[in-house]
């Protein structure tokens, strides 16, 4: 019996095994153990360089390795220093975002008060302020008609 002939690409479903299977590691797998699961599962031989430039594989080790970091318990328990810097350049940041946010809704409410007053002082009566705006046509491909039957 003849070796089955290795094919030159894997499949999306050898792709997809190969996400989930690295996703359920406990820890980050090395390019070799990929190798290996491969070979044991779907008898493909693939060195780790050409596993390596997979951007599906990429993005399922990052996201194993994130997985990783973000579910150790912290090893210490004060902040340091350089991370209290951190935080608080971060508060600064959110001030100065929080200060611009209240500064846009200002204007926007003397905007329309502006535009109430005027329409109240040229005699626009309340009932056509308050009322819902018309549909804007964006399909180009049904033009409107003057004369609409």
């Amino acid at each position: 019996m003849a070796a089955p002939r290795p094919s030159k690409h894997l499949k999306s479903e050898q792709i997809t095994w190969i996400n989930d299977w690295i996703l359920n590691q406990p820890s980050v797998p090395s390019l070799a153990d990929i190798c290996e699961a491969l070979l044991s599962r779907f008898a493909i031989q693939r060195s780790p360089d050409s596993i390596r430039h997979r951007p599906e594989i990429k993005r399922a080790l990052t996201a194993r390795r994130e997985a990783e970091k973000s579910g150790r318990p912290s090893t210490t328990p004060r902040l340091t220093s350089r991370r209290m810097a951190q935080l608080e350049q971060k508060i600064v940041r959110l001030s100065a975002e929080i200060l611009d946010l209240q500064k846009q809704r200002d204007a926007l409410i003397e905007s329309n008060l502006r535009m109430t007053n005027a329409m109240k002082a040229h005699g626009i009566p309340a009932r056509q302020m308050e009322r819902p705006l018309a549909p804007v046509n964006r399909d180009r491909t049904e033009l409107p008609k003057r004369n609409k039957p």
